[in-house]
């Protein structure tokens, strides 16, 4: 088995002492006998499963880690010391010898002043002398001798992610520190780039020298003063044939006029993941949970009636009868229907479930649960389905497996990815179940047949100070009276905050053929409720369409309900927060909207006509 790779970059470099050979063979279970450097030369040495490196004397030979397992070696005066390395709790001499002889000119190319840049297929790396702590034995004697007042520069370098998938686009930003008592002037930065990875063209801020043959960025600062900070940044394209759990090292280095050794940053890695999962959100981010209704009005019979009427009752809009029954054919009342209007609207804006999406880059099985805050999970909305790559979407109203509606609170939505290769990806965010809050209904309406003791009173106050009923012109409400479909497209645009356009549709033909039986009172509500009014999942919130619309027919309670559940879902412009998060290194466009990598919150405003959002990703 190959421990260990060492490169040669070009022979102004370096020279080896094995075989007789210019490139150095990786030996079987076996490091280099010995490594040869002229003063001012460097050599790289990868080491598989590396855990340590030390030079015995620094002052021979500097060492730099350039990522987890490969290290760059320097000459930095003539000697001898000894590279001390560990695979796992194994540890490795290697003799190192400098020789002062310079390099052959022959194999030199033309360099601006004051840098040294080597020819051949590899580049060189300028190599800081790195300070090791004093305090460790291992280490030796420190590293050179300071002289006053010599400026000294720190440099650190960070990824925006800790970890991505193979093709993403990583930002890395550089920070460059002055920590010693002087000016620093004339800052070179520098960053060589992995051969896995691609510079984003345009990302570079300041803008920088990028050499694409020696693939290094070189940024120039004129003055850092004690205490300053300068920041630089750049983007790099990860290739798309990374592997799964393979890490990306990368590592910044700086120099300045006067000081005595460059200086280099920790390794930052970058690890690379699974690409199954890409993002998963939910809007809005809360939602109204519906209350225990014990027991169900069991006499409601049509499935979207019995579905209303059921929902209605969770949100505290409808309670049925002392017998438990709904009576769901019987004509609905005025009465009852203003108070139904008045609790309905008073849910303002909030639903009653909560939208769930997620998209899948590559084939796997999908599980989808809700946890509470404990991290128990109550409720399996997917087990273990395998899916093919695209969009998903779920909805969620509260309902825990056992078929109890949860508390109010916040709840995590948790999807998991799990590719046929074993790779799982979880993501998750959070939701709010808010409880069923109606305000308290009070006063006293002014309609001569409304008493303040009646059960309606306040409901018909409150429907009356809205400007959603107006009563008969004799002043009374007929509270007790059926409600007829012409009442009831009056109450819904109202309702909508559609009067005006009925006013302007008043001496407007309806588009049905019983059209000279609508009430000349009526006729600009039918018309809008039958041509303005926003839908509900494609239908009309006033009942049935049909060619004739029938406009004293009494509305059934059953109907009543599912007018007020389409109000509900009603189709209408408004503001959403979407909450969730996004997979290392993919980019989401949400309506329009770019985001990146993590965590994410935003309010988007949905129009008439879109139910979803629109998801795409990079």
């Amino acid at each position: 088995m190959c421990i260990c790779n060492m490169r040669m970059q070009g022979s102004l470099i370096f020279s080896m002492i094995l075989l007789a050979t210019t490139h150095l063979a990786c030996l079987s279970e076996e490091l280099p006998n010995e490594i040869k450097l002229d003063v001012g030369a460097s050599a790289e040495l990868t080491v598989k499963g590396l855990s340590k490196a030390i030079i015995e004397d620094t002052r021979v030979a500097s060492l730099l880690p350039l990522s987890v397992e490969r290290i760059s070696i320097q000459g930095m005066r003539a000697g001898e010391t000894t590279l001390r390395i560990w695979v796992g709790d194994v540890k490795y001499e290697v003799p190192v010898k400098v020789e002062a002889k310079p390099a052959p000119k022959e194999t030199q190319k033309e360099a601006p002043a004051g840098e040294q840049v080597a020819v051949g297929d590899q580049p060189p790396i300028e190599l800081p002398e790195l300070k090791l702590p004093e305090d460790d034995e291992q280490f030796g004697e420190a590293t050179a001798v300071k002289a006053e007042k010599e400026p000294k520069l720190s440099v650190a370098i960070a990824p925006n992610i800790p970890a991505a998938v193979a093709g993403a686009e990583v930002q890395l930003k550089v920070t460059v520190s002055n920590v010693g008592d002087v000016a620093a002037r004339n800052i070179k930065a520098f960053v060589p780039l992995p051969g896995n990875v691609e510079l984003v063209l345009d990302s570079p801020k300041p803008k920088c020298d990028y050499d694409a043959v020696l693939r290094r960025l070189v940024w120039r600062l004129d003055e850092l003063k004690p205490g300053e900070k300068g920041e630089l940044s750049f983007a790099v394209a990860l290739s798309q044939e990374l592997a799964i759990k393979e890490r990306l090292g990368f590592i910044a280095m700086v120099e300045c006029e006067g000081a005595l050794a460059k200086v280099a940053s920790q390794p930052a890695e970058v690890e690379i993941v699974s690409a199954a999962l890409s993002t998963v959100f939910a809007f809005p981010e809360a939602f109204v949970v519906r209350r225990p209704i014990g027991l169900p009005l069991l006499d409601v019979r049509h499935e979207e009636y019995q579905k209303a009427v059921d929902r209605l009752q969770g949100l505290g809009i409808v309670h049925g009868y002392p017998d438990h029954t709904f009576r769901p054919d019987r004509p609905v009342t005025r009465a009852e229907a203003t108070k139904m209007l008045v609790l309905t609207t008073d849910l303002k804006e909030h639903t009653d479930s909560v939208r769930i999406g997620y998209v899948l880059s590559a084939e796997a099985k999908v599980d989808v649960a809700v946890l509470d805050a404990s991290g128990k999970r109550i409720a399996h909305l997917v087990r273990g389905e395998r899916r093919k790559p695209m969009q998903y979407f779920l909805s969620w109203d509260g309902r825990a497996d056992d078929g109890t509606w949860v508390e109010p609170g916040q709840y995590e939505i948790q999807v998991t990815a799990t590719t046929d290769g074993g790779q799982q990806v979880t993501l998750s965010t959070t939701v709010r179940a808010l409880p069923v809050a109606h305000r308290k209904i009070g006063g006293i309406p002014t309609f001569v047949d409304v008493r303040p003791t009646d059960w309606f009173s306040g409901y018909i106050a409150e429907a009356q100070a809205r400007k959603l009923v107006y009563g008969y012109p004799d002043g009374s409400f007929k509270p007790k009276r059926d409600l007829t479909r012409a009442e009831a497209a009056a109450l819904v645009v109202r309702a909508l905050g559609l009067e005006e356009n009925a006013a302007k549709a008043k001496d407007t033909l309806t588009p049905f053929e019983d059209d000279e039986l609508i009430p000349a009172w009526a006729r600009g509500y039918i018309v809008v409720a039958a041509t303005e009014a926003p839908k509900a999942s494609g239908n009309l919130i006033l009942g049935y369409p049909g060619k004739h619309f029938k406009p004293q027919r009494p509305i059934s309670r059953a109907e009543a309900a599912t007018m007020m559940t389409r109000f509900l879902d009603r189709d209408v412009e408004r503001k959403i927060t979407v909450v969730g998060a996004v997979a290392p290194g993919i980019k989401l466009n949400i309506n329009g909207r770019e985001i990146g990598s993590g965590e994410f919150k935003h309010e988007l405003e949905l129009k008439p006509g879109v139910n979803l959002i629109a998801v795409m990703v990079r």
